[in-house]
């Protein structure tokens, strides 16, 4: 695996200040899983150049139609300033966060292979920032969160590695019910959970491939229900909430610690930039 730096933002500061301010550095990894250089952003916390410190580790997930420059773009997540502000009240609080670009492939390995984005995600991603940046590599250590497909993704990521992260914040998340899959068109269906190329109308939705990677599945299989801390975050305009809600009473059946804010809101940026203090407190616990 080939990592290449492309460039790095620096934000806040002078010259004479900027060992001091938080960064944004703009990366790539040549995946072999994936067959293609993947771009990710990091985040490194004001006083991380000048410290020998270890730290711990946020995977910071982006939603349909996104990259990974959206958390840090100031007109839609500006994560940058809201760490900053959230880590100088809290610097005994402070971690790396990462935002990986997944395209629109919803995080999961596609059922022919052709796509494999979870095996990339954990297999070279995770390893190549352990390698790179002074990351604290115990489960307890490391939290992952994201928003619409994003939650989506963070909530099956926590919930097929439990091993890995010890809490995940969905915000927004797409895990709609199987009764709200049901009533999507075909088109709309493929978008969100083809398992093959050769799929049609016709064919049962509900496969093997589906349920192996459906969040309200997967938490009624959990072997260790205690394994993961969970915080949904979605707003009481938003048309996800129905399946939010759901997963909040599965997780809470199996005896998952889980929590749900449903506040004022829809699915938009503003929204999300609202929830990214709540995640950050919740994942500091």
């Amino acid at each position: 695996m080939k990592l290449k730096t492309l460039f790095s933002l620096v934000f806040g500061g002078l010259f004479a200040t900027t060992a001091l301010a938080s960064e944004i550095k703009q990366c790539e990894l040549e995946s072999a899983a994936l067959k293609r250089p993947v771009k990710y952003r990091v985040y490194l916390p004001t006083g991380y150049e000048d410290s020998q410190d270890a730290f711990p580790v946020l995977y910071l997930l982006h939603g349909m139609g996104g990259n990974e420059t959206n958390w840090s773009d100031p007109k839609n997540g500006n994560m940058q300033a809201i760490c900053d502000e959230f880590f100088a009240n809290r610097p005994e609080t402070k971690r790396i966060v990462v935002m990986p670009d997944a395209q629109s492939c919803w995080y999961r390995d596609s059922a022919d292979d052709s796509c494999k984005y979870e095996t990339f995600f954990f297999d070279e991603l995770i390893p190549q920032i352990e390698k790179d940046y002074r990351c604290k590599t115990t489960k307890k250590d490391r939290a992952i969160a994201g928003l619409s497909m994003g939650g989506y993704g963070s909530a099956l990521y926590a919930l097929r590695r439990p091993d890995m992260f010890e809490s995940c914040v969905p915000m927004s998340a797409a895990i709609r019910t199987k009764e709200q899959v049901e009533k999507h068109s075909f088109k709309e269906f493929l978008t969100r959970y083809k398992s093959r190329d050769d799929m049609t109308a016709e064919d049962e939705r509900f496969d093997d491939y589906y349920f192996a990677n459906d969040p309200h599945t997967l938490v009624q299989k959990l072997e260790d229900p205690k394994g993961v801390r969970f915080l949904l975050d979605c707003g009481d305009d938003d048309d996800l909430l129905l399946g939010n809600m759901a997963f909040l009473k599965e997780a809470r059946a199996k005896g998952v610690p889980c929590e749900l804010r449903v506040r004022d809101g829809g699915h938009v940026w503003k929204y999300w930039r609202e929830s990214l203090p709540i995640c950050l407190e919740f994942i500091s616990r």
